[in-house]
């Protein structure tokens, strides 16, 4: 069973773990003062409060998160209050599940530190009007005029962008760099890349034969840290013919453009004469 737990020890609020990932055997403890939970949470020990009068273990176990699976990403709430998954994921239900996400393995992880905030990455990244003139390569595989929103409801927003011929993928040849991911995709699909932006900091790109995503932290009002991952279907990773590289290069160039961009929109929109501008019917 997968838990999630805040990363705070019920004794004096220290922060339990330090790095950003590894693993517990079978207790969680706490370095300060030695509270130990166990793997659900509970407080199993915490030493000498028996001599705490009317101190009760089963009181302090660590803060649980809601937890939802969600076609292989896990997502956590940190509300005290949250709201049932299905209702507020309501609209991405069942949405892409003929892509098979949730089967897809990691072929290539990247994190970029960007000089921007948050939301400049998010708006960047849900419209292609600046394609031609910053991503040319991207350009002559996905014209933007194609691109159309499919979904607007709520926290999301994307849709399809359609992919050009005789391209057969969003990659540097323009070849598919292996298997399609989908099992059962029907033919519209196989030519087109879909992209949405899933609030609160998921950005998720299919591809016919792979997919990526990109997590969105804010670090500071002026930088934030992009984690991304590159999916392919099994059977590419494991096939010596597949060239994965071709579409890990592909993004790696069109994202570095982005960051390159929306690095100098932080500069000017920093500026005390900034103001924002109107956007066309392509941008909002």
């Amino acid at each position: 069973m997968t838990r999630a737990h805040f990363n705070v020890c019920r004794h004096r609020g220290t922060r339990i773990c330090a790095e950003d990932s590894g693993s517990f055997k079978e207790s969680i403890q706490c370095p300060y003062h030695a509270w130990t939970y166990g793997l659900d949470g509970g407080l199993k020990a915490a030493p000498h409060m028996q001599e705490a009068e009317g101190f009760d273990k089963g009181e302090h176990g660590l803060h649980a998160a809601a937890l939802a699976e969600w076609e292989g990403f896990l997502f956590v709430s940190i509300a005290r209050e949250p709201q049932p998954f299905d209702a507020k994921w309501a609209p991405m239900l069942g949405r892409l599940a003929r892509f098979g996400l949730a089967g897809l393995h990691a072929g290539h992880r990247v994190v970029y530190d960007v000089r921007a905030n948050w939301k400049l990455v998010f708006e960047n990244y849900s419209e292609c009007l600046h394609c031609p003139t910053i991503h040319p390569k991207l350009a002559t595989v996905l014209p933007y005029q194609s691109g159309a929103n499919d979904l607007t409801e709520g926290p999301f927003l994307g849709g399809y962008m359609e992919i050009k011929a005789p391209n057969q993928s969003a990659t540097m040849s323009g070849r598919a760099c292996g298997v399609p991911i989908g099992s059962d995709v029907p033919v519209d699909d196989q030519r087109r890349a879909y992209y949405y932006t899933l609030m609160p900091n998921l950005l998720l790109s299919i591809h016919p034969d792979y997919a990526n995503y990109y997590l969105v932290h804010p670090i500071a009002t002026d930088r934030t840290r992009v984690e991304s991952e590159w999916l392919f279907h099994p059977r590419t990773l494991e096939d010596s013919a597949s060239n994965i590289r071709d579409a890990i290069e592909f993004w790696d160039l069109t994202n570095r453009q982005d960051w390159a961009i929306v690095e100098r929109g932080q500069l000017g929109v920093a500026s005390r004469r900034y103001t924002p501008g109107p956007f066309s019917p392509r941008e909002s």
